[in-house]
């Protein structure tokens, strides 16, 4: 069996990198609703319904995420005790449970809402289809927002100096205060997902 080295994965992270789409506000809202307003268990994790969840599709080696840990460590910390649910979303390449605990002590991310997706469930309910990439979940099981956490990513290999654009941080705002979300999609930039 051949197994790729830590340079070869993230030499593949990087070169194989695409734009996420906008998720189908009629078709797959519909079944996301269902989905959403039921309990579900992955491993220890489960997701309430009833309760207003950000799923953030992460990856240990992509190097975009490694770029915006703060920044998803900031809406964190300033939502968590609002009744918002953060959930970490791993897919099942290249990442084991340790590696993936390691990278959140260190970048002080909470261990408990780490969701392995062995078998694509999520992503294939969210349609995630890169990494870093953030899905917004109403108490009603509706979802308000996907894509970018905000702009610092322009495109590939364009990083911004300052970030004017707050998507993910703005929507849960508005979800709060009981108002509409005014950008319900941004195209993600980040490390594909390869199912």
């Amino acid at each position: 069996m051949h197994v790729k080295s830590k340079f070869q994965k993230t030499i593949l992270c990087i070169v194989i990198t695409a734009f996420s789409s906008c998720i189908n506000a009629q078709d797959s809202l519909a079944y996301n609703n269902l989905f959403f307003q039921q309990e579900h268990s992955f491993g220890r994790v489960v997701l309430l319904p009833k309760t207003v969840k950000a799923f953030i599709f992460f990856s240990t080696e992509c190097p975009i995420c490694k770029k915006q840990a703060s920044d998803i460590r900031e809406i964190h910390s300033y939502f968590k005790q609002k009744g918002v649910a953060f959930y970490f979303v791993y897919h099942k390449l290249f990442q084991s449970k340790s590696k993936i605990n390691k990278f959140h002590i260190a970048n002080a991310f909470p261990l408990n809402n780490i969701v392995m997706d062995r078998d694509n469930k999520l992503t294939n309910i969210l349609n995630a289809s890169v990494t870093p990439e953030c899905f917004l979940v109403d108490e009603n099981g509706a979802v308000v927002y996907s894509g970018k956490i905000n702009d610092r990513f322009e495109s590939i290999g364009v990083q911004r100096n300052y970030i004017s654009e707050h998507y993910l941080k703005e929507s849960i705002e508005s979800i709060l205060l009981g108002k509409e979300v005014k950008i319900k999609c941004t195209k993600a930039v980040g490390c594909i997902i390869n199912r």
